[in-house]
């Protein structure tokens, strides 16, 4: 009955310059985003496996100079979204393979933007938002062996139903909530014979 464990980061350094027409130029400011991923299995029987993966599927961020040109309309935007899926997997045969399993999604969200200055607002005043929410999701998966040669694999993944609340707004902070749908690809993985091993 074996142990599998896998960790690792990736690093990710968004980089971007906007120019105004006839106007300047304002770029991001740097940032490295690090999102990390942890997997476990182990074998439970001849039969059966237990695995646990920790990852990010959503997020990443923008960040620019407060005063760029754009600031009116944001100046910076972050999500994250670590989750924590439990999944189990049956081998039926020496074909096929199910699994199952669910997955725990916290997201979170911020962003900034300028107001613009007037008689009820005086300037530099910024409009703020923060957000968060639990989600919960379940996927699936199959694994079939056509021959020795060939495979077919099917991955699904639910969407996740969130309704984030939060505060917003600008001289004092208020309640803020909105739904959100956070929806993921069907994932197929055909393996012809004579391909080299995947």
């Amino acid at each position: 009955m074996g142990v599998l464990l896998s960790a690792g980061l990736a690093f990710i350094m968004p980089g971007e310059t906007l120019t105004q027409v006839g106007g300047d130029s304002d770029g991001m400011i740097d940032h490295t985003f690090i999102p990390p991923h942890f997997y476990y299995t182990r074998q439970l029987s001849d039969h059966r496996w237990f695995g646990v993966g920790l990852l990010t599927l959503f997020g990443l961020g923008t960040d620019f100079p407060p005063d760029w040109y754009g600031k009116y309309n944001s100046y910076y935007a972050n999500i994250q979204s670590p989750s924590l899926n439990p999944n189990l997997a049956w081998k039926v045969n020496d074909r096929l393979s199910l699994s199952m399993g669910v997955e725990v999604l916290w997201f979170e969200c911020g962003a900034r933007r300028r107001v613009p200055p007037s008689q009820q607002v005086p300037m530099g005043i910024d409009f703020r938002l923060l957000s968060d929410d639990v989600g919960y999701g379940w996927n699936v998966g199959l694994h079939f062996k056509l021959d020795e040669a060939t495979r077919i694999g099917l991955h699904y993944r639910s969407q996740f139903n969130l309704t984030i609340s939060g505060t917003a707004g600008f001289q004092g902070s208020r309640d803020a909530w909105g739904d959100l749908t956070l929806r993921r690809d069907v994932h197929v993985l055909y393996k012809p014979a004579g391909d080299p091993q995947v």
